[in-house]
């Protein structure tokens, strides 16, 4: 286990932002800020500075990052050798919602039934706190449907998921020729910083317009509320085909493919400077194979 210091010291340098570490941290910023100053007294070095009011990490600080980064791997792999002296093994994965929810959760009791000792922790968030607990080492693999820094990460490609425009059963879609079209109506939509809406804004933009151009717009942080809405007739929302495939099938909701087609790709992503430990790919590698089969 890494000194406090050196956790406060790793999680500033992967949030390049002291509020967002304390955060992460569970602690107070100045909590955060004692630690860093500490560091820096104790190897009488300056660690970061302040460049164009962008904080960044001096020479001796990336120096620093890059041993305490393989100090932490080593740590993690003396407990897993150790955890791995008994029968049990420990599978931390993360997901996005829309995986999470719609497909994960289905595919989840047939890998604990095919193997018994398998101990699994399952994350439900958004990309971006999924990517953070990544790099602090708090997961082993994540599901992904959002935007990622391919270069820094490890993935593999899961499949590509189509999106559509879904509706209430008893709901007015009128004419759909054109983007406006869409504008004319309530949106329901997920949260900032999930892959469908990410998926849209990028859309609209290119097209000209943004969210605030709808008539209104609704944000539910996850995706069954928004289909729950859908269902009273509220509005419209653009999800993936997978979400809304139950709902459709009992006629509760409909859809319409969008004028533009949309489709975006599903991974799984893992750490490329701290790799899980061998002894996880087989678990992982049966899990992936059942979220494609559930994708399909």
């Amino acid at each position: 286990m890494l000194d406090q210091r050196i956790q406060s010291f790793l999680t500033v340098c992967e949030t390049m932002n002291f509020s967002r570490a304390a955060e992460l941290l569970h602690l107070s910023q100045p909590a955060v800020t004692k630690h860093i100053q500490a560091l820096e007294a104790y190897y009488n070095t300056r660690l970061f500075e302040y460049k164009n009011r962008a904080l960044t990490l001096t020479r001796d600080g990336e120096y620093l990052r890059r041993v305490m980064t393989m100090m932490q791997q080593d740590i993690r792999k003396v407990q897993n050798e150790f955890e791995g002296t008994g029968t049990r093994t420990r599978l931390r994965v993360g997901a996005t919602l829309s995986i999470g929810n719609f497909v994960l959760t289905k595919q989840l009791p047939k890998l604990l039934s095919d193997y018994p000792n398998l101990d699994v922790s399952l994350t439900v968030a958004d990309t971006r706190a999924l990517l953070s607990e990544l790099d602090r080492n708090g997961l082993d693999f994540i599901f992904c449907e959002g935007n990622f820094p391919k270069s820094k990460y490890e993935y593999s490609p899961i499949g590509e998921v189509p999106l559509a425009l879904f509706y209430g059963a008893a709901y007015d879609i009128g004419s759909m020729k054109k983007t406006a079209d869409l504008l004319k109506h309530t949106l329901i939509i997920r949260e900032r910083g999930s892959g469908t809406r990410e998926i849209l804004e990028t859309y609209l933009k290119a097209e000209g317009y943004t969210i605030e151009d709808f008539r209104n717009y609704h944000e539910v942080n996850n995706s069954e509320g928004i289909v729950e809405l859908l269902t009273a007739g509220i509005g419209v929302s653009v999800l993936y085909e997978t979400i809304g495939k139950e709902a459709l099938e009992k006629g509760r909701i409909r859809k319409l493919p969008l004028l533009h087609p949309l489709v975006h790709e599903f991974n799984l992503v893992w750490n490329k400077s701290n790799l899980p430990d061998e002894k996880l790919f087989p678990y992982i590698d049966t899990l992936m194979e059942a979220v494609k089969e559930e994708l399909r």
